[in-house]
């Protein structure tokens, strides 16, 4: 069995049991092994080559993808905070 969450091609999705040994995983990858997960994560190139932070970005997505990602009244909510922080700049 697959432990990615997030299918490759040619695979099926797992349970959610697997989250934890995927993001188990990611710590133990490559630069160029977590440069290639982000890729397949995000459907884009990362240029960076910070180890801490992609295995970290990649297992947020992952956990997003898996779980849900922020429900559309914390949306509405980050959308009028961020307007509220820009009109009060100006």
């Amino acid at each position: 069995m697959c432990w990615w969450l997030t299918p490759r091609e040619g695979e099926e999705v797992v349970e959610l049991t697997t989250l934890a040994a995927e993001i188990k995983a990611l710590q133990e990858m490559t630069v160029s092994e977590l440069q290639d997960r982000y890729r397949e994560v995000f459907g884009e190139e990362t240029r960076s080559h910070h180890k801490d932070w992609l295995w970290k970005r990649i297992a947020w997505r992952v956990q997003e993808l898996a779980e849900g990602g922020l429900s559309e009244r914390a949306v509405q909510r980050a959308k009028e905070l961020a307007n509220e922080a820009d009109v009060s700049e100006g």
